[in-house]
């Protein structure tokens, strides 16, 4: 957690809106409000100026989406090794627990409609993640992208399912497509039956 922590402090540039004081304590700076601070409350922050402008819990999720969006195109998927997105999904996690969920999801979702190969980075730094910070979620993105027309994301799905050792995948697995390239069906099968 404190690797995530130092992490988080030092990716404000990517966040646009989170600053630390001097003591380590949190306040959140809007970049319309010239520098004026606000103050965190329930994962909202209000800006204090003039008539008060409120970001609401919608604009967060985005701001967050962007910044692991942005993350993630400069950064590597390396097999053993812990990727600054993985950091910063971990940091958010820490810091908007209740929020990382529907994060998590814009994300992907927007890499569904976009590039095959930063939905498969995505999905293979995600499986290092714990699955109880997903939960449905997950779920949804491996049956995404187990039907997803390329083997390599269809492959990190398989993966992930691997990660996350949940049985409950086992049905999903056993309800998916035949894939037609048999060294991904035998993959899939030898998850299979390390779940069963």
């Amino acid at each position: 957690a404190s690797d995530a922590m130092f992490y988080y402090k030092n990716i404000n540039s990517l966040f646009g809106v989170e600053k630390y004081n001097r003591s380590g304590d949190q306040t959140y700076v809007d970049q319309r409000s010239n520098g004026k601070h606000s103050d965190q409350d329930s994962g909202m922050s209000t800006v204090n100026e003039g008539s008060g402008v409120v970001e609401n819990k919608s604009l967060l999720i985005l701001k967050k989406k962007n910044a692991i969006l942005d993350c993630l195109k400069g950064d590597e998927y390396i097999e053993g090794e812990t990727s600054k997105t993985v950091m910063l999904l971990e940091a958010i996690h820490l810091r908007e627990k209740e929020l990382f969920g529907q994060i998590f999801q814009e994300v992907w979702l927007h890499l569904f409609a976009q590039q095959s190969y930063e939905l498969c980075k995505f999905i293979n730094m995600s499986s290092s993640i714990k699955y109880n910070w997903l939960n449905d979620k997950a779920d949804a993105l491996i049956l995404s992208a187990c039907s997803h027309k390329d083997i390599y994301v269809n492959e990190a799905a398989i993966r992930a399912v691997e990660s996350w050792e949940q049985t409950k995948h086992a049905a999903y697995l056993n309800n998916i497509k035949k894939f037609e390239v048999k060294w991904l069906e035998d993959y899939k099968n030898a998850v299979l039956a390390e779940l069963e």
